[in-house]
């Protein structure tokens, strides 16, 4: 299991000095278990600085972060902050960046090797990755240098995947991507959390990812989380959006002017294949 919990949590940087910045303002939220998390918020609203606390790349100023039966506090040691990070996956922004072995086989088995495998058990984590990511056998042998940016991507992403983490955490995972690769990539993501119930953490600008793949929606602005809900509760109300600066999604804009209209929504529709189905529909029994 692995529940997590923030309980009262405060992040101050640089502590005790001029130069002080309250960063988290008493956080209060729980995710739970194989759920997918979206964390939206404008820059410099508090998304990085949640995320790299529940790493445990920093440690909260106060109170708690309960991760499975793990956690940290403003006093935990490196090595309890080790078993946390044991759990998590962390894709960062442009992971591809991050490669560095001959081939794509040494750089996906490094992970596991790293966290104490033998190099035949991280060869065959390495290549249960390769099979989830969409990465043909072929391309074991060839130098990660060789391949399409997609596929680049896809190897730092199988990379962090061989180590089985719990929860995986995706820092703007589809930035520097065209619109084919952003959707294939946000659909992989989709695909893991299904099949392999892998509790997902997604930050992004992308209210529409959010909207069309979360089933919990977290608003953050100025340190303070403003809001947690299910995306339909989140996206259906443009104006808290828009006091948040944040975009609303295009399905919600199309939405709200089809209501104008006279059309009605239920469930309100997140995506373009919702609101398809529900105009249709409506249109075809006259009741707009």
């Amino acid at each position: 299991m692995s529940t997590i919990e923030f309980n009262g949590v405060n992040f101050s940087y640089q502590v005790g000095t001029p130069f002080e910045v309250n960063a988290l303002h008493d956080i209060n939220v729980r995710i739970s278990d194989r759920s997918y998390t979206a964390i939206v918020g404008h820059t410099g609203s508090g998304k990085s600085t949640l995320i790299q606390l529940l790493d445990g790349l920093i440690r909260p100023t106060t109170g708690t972060i309960k991760v499975g039966n793990e956690t940290i506090s403003s006093t935990s040691s490196n090595s309890e902050l080790g078993k946390i990070r044991s759990k998590i996956g962390f894709v960062f922004q442009f992971p591809e960046n991050q490669l560095f072995e001959e081939t794509v086989l040494k750089d996906i088995s490094f992970g596991p090797q790293n966290f104490g495998k033998s190099e035949d058990e991280a060869i065959v984590l390495a290549k249960e990755a390769m099979q989830l990511v969409g990465l043909d056998d072929s391309l074991a042998q060839r130098s990660p240098f060789e391949l399409s940016g997609g596929q680049m991507r896809r190897v730092a992403i199988a990379g962090v995947l061989a180590m089985k983490p719990e929860i995986l955490i995706l820092d703007e995972p589809t930035a520097g991507l065209d619109p084919r690769g952003q959707r294939e990539t946000m659909q992989l993501f989709s695909q893991l959390h299904r099949k392999n119930n892998i509790n997902v953490i997604l930050v992004t600008h992308q209210m529409e990812d959010a909207a069309a793949f979360a089933n919990q929606v977290l608003v953050m602005n100025d340190g303070n989380l403003v809001k947690a809900g299910s995306p339909n509760e989140i996206f259906s109300n443009p104006e808290g959006l828009i006091g948040n600066h944040l975009t609303i999604p295009k399905t919600t804009k199309v939405a709200n002017e089809l209501t104008k209209g006279g059309f009605r929504f239920d469930p309100y529709p997140l995506t373009l294949e919702e609101l398809s189905r529900q105009v249709a529909k409506q249109l075809e029994s006259g009741s707009n």
